[in-house]
């Protein structure tokens, strides 16, 4: 799979359903944020003041445990405050969850068609799971993320797809839990002209939190790393004209050119200060080899990202 010219990988592969991402224990506490079905109209006062989040998915290795790729994820970063989990379906139940994420705050999606969604033919199962979703952590739940392409494909429409968030904002509302987020999550390259497209065709105002994206250093193609500030400026602009808190859901570089990981590891760095600086509720880098090989492995990328984790939040 390519990298794009525009600031995003596309779209990736999921990983498996249960225990495909691990982190490390939570460094704190949650903190509260206003945002529920209730007060979505408040959401850009309710971020300001809050720190961000920064974690990393946690790629699980063939024949490893969750609990292997956990601790070897925590000597990584030392410890982060979210995750990044997939699922190729329903989401694993909160049992299961727990079991995997040992309380970890997530930024959760999963998959079902559209028109599936709206029969109600998933709704026992779905509500009960926003009913067993944590309480005292948030929970970033997103539906679908990155449909930009399946729309293209004809798959389903966007007039599906946003009438689905709808319906599953109406069984999140069944649950009274003001922790759980919901986060529409798009690829970043969708806010460029030569995408041909407009991120609010995806965009269900009523039923979204939280606005997510996928961005990854489209300079690569000339090994460089893009600037923050060129990188990551539409989504803040974005929030702010919507009233509403962003995420960056994946985010990443591979190593460019002779670059022996000080370069990149400058980068992760500017990217995290401007990040916390301009307000993202939380940025979960992609560490991971699906559709390239974004993995931190090099001894500078490592201490680079981990002093994003520990120091900036």
């Amino acid at each position: 799979m390519s990298i794009q010219t525009y600031p995003v990988r596309r779209s990736v592969c999921v990983l498996s359903v249960t225990a495909a991402l691990v982190v490390a224990p939570l460094a704190s506490a949650d903190a509260g944020q206003s945002g529920g079905p209730a007060d979505r109209g408040n959401a850009t006062s309710s971020k300001k003041g809050t720190h961000t989040l920064f974690g990393s998915t946690a790629q699980q290795r063939s024949g490893e445990s969750a609990a292997q790729a956990m601790r070897r994820t925590d000597r990584k970063f030392a410890g982060v405050d979210v995750v990044r989990a997939f699922h190729t379906g329903l989401p694993a139940s909160w049992s299961n969850l727990r079991s995997d994420y040992k309380g970890r705050r997530l930024v959760v999606s999963f998959k079902a068609d559209p028109k599936a969604i709206t029969s109600g033919r998933y709704d026992r199962y779905l509500t009960r799971w926003f009913k067993s979703a944590p309480k005292n952590r948030r929970t970033f739940w997103s539906y679908y993320h990155e449909p930009e392409d399946n729309i293209e494909a004809g798959q389903f429409t966007a007039g599906q797809y946003r009438r689905a968030w709808k319906h599953l904002d109406r069984l999140e509302a069944k649950a009274h839990n003001r922790k759980l987020k919901s986060t529409l999550i798009l690829m970043a390259w969708s806010l460029s002209k030569g995408s041909g497209r407009s991120w609010k065709d995806y965009y269900a105002p009523s039923a979204v939190n939280v606005l997510g994206w996928d961005a990854y250093n489209y300079l690569i193609r000339k090994n460089g790393y893009i600037a923050p500030r060129k990188m990551f400026r539409k989504i803040n602009r974005i929030s702010n004209r919507m009233n509403r808190p962003y995420g960056v859901a994946e985010f990443g570089s591979l190593l460019a050119g002779s670059d022996n990981g000080d370069k990149r590891a400058a980068w992760l760095r500017r990217s995290g200060r401007y990040l916390a600086k301009h307000d993202a509720t939380f940025v979960t880098y992609f560490d991971s080899d699906v559709g390239g090989d974004f993995r931190l492995q090099d001894r500078p990328s490592k201490k680079g990202w981990r002093y994003v984790v520990n120091k900036l939040a």
